[in-house]
């Protein structure tokens, strides 16, 4: 007659010990991220998976504010067990933080991953070719944009020979 009291007694020291480990009130995300070479007009998608759980609910994020299915170039398909989020054309706005809530029976849980879009460079304030004297000192202007951030290089060209400079953006 024993046996059952400490079965149970077992029983709910695991229970109680699996509920500290996960969070008595928190769901676990499947961990998930953008593809590295996100670039301008590709089309990204990612999968937030809760690793239990059931006819979950899902909200999404970008940089603490939600997001909308249908609104400029977000698409969101939600399932009883997943969430996906297609992001197609991306632009360099589209960069951020974006988070999968779920939450089901009183139980929540998120994840967040960043999306880095690459933008190829262009120039904001494009140099232009100017002569100089010997002992002169010489001002030129240029700007780029871009990411990652654009390394500038300079060149001069003195008689024949044509030298590279790489200086660092300020």
């Amino acid at each position: 007659m024993e046996l059952f009291p400490v079965q149970f007694l077992l029983s709910s020291l695991i229970l109680i010990s699996w509920s500290d480990y996960v969070g008595a009130n928190s769901l676990r995300i499947q961990p998930f991220s953008f593809p590295s070479d996100s670039a301008i007009g590709k089309r990204v998608s990612v999968t937030c998976t809760p690793l239990t759980g059931e006819k979950m609910e899902f909200k999404w994020l970008r940089n603490g504010q939600e997001l909308a299915s249908g609104r400029n170039n977000i698409n969101i398909l939600s399932y009883p067990l997943l969430s996906s989020l297609v992001i197609d054309p991306l632009t360099a706005e589209d960069s951020g933080n974006y988070t999968c809530v779920v939450s089901t029976r009183g139980l929540t849980g998120s994840y967040t991953t960043k999306l880095d879009v690459l933008v190829p460079p262009t120039w904001v304030t494009t140099p232009s070719d100017t002569d100089a004297s010997s002992g002169d000192s010489l001002v030129l202007h240029c700007k780029g944009a871009g990411r990652p951030e654009p390394l500038i290089s300079w060149s001069v060209t003195l008689g024949t020979s044509r030298y590279f400079f790489f200086i660092q953006s300020i």
